[in-house]
């Protein structure tokens, strides 16, 4: 019998299941209005509502110190 000395320990992978994919789910209906007392979350899922302005952030402090230096 040959040893083989790299495989010898490894187990052997399990056949593939027979499985088909799982079907598209359900898509929801683009006529469908949330309720009008819902909270905000559930009114705008992606993020803020397209009217709210992003906020303002300061650069880095390694940004501002760089650019306090150049000057």
């Amino acid at each position: 019998m040959e040893f083989r000395h790299l495989t010898s320990l490894h187990r052997p992978e399990p056949p593939m299941p027979d499985v088909d994919p799982d079907p598209d789910p359900e898509l929801p209906d683009p006529d469908d209005d949330p309720p009008p007392d819902e909270p905000e979350p559930y009114r705008y899922p992606e993020g803020d509502p397209p009217h709210r302005r992003p906020p303002l952030h300061a650069p880095p402090a390694g940004a501002a110190a760089r650019h306090a230096r150049e000057r």
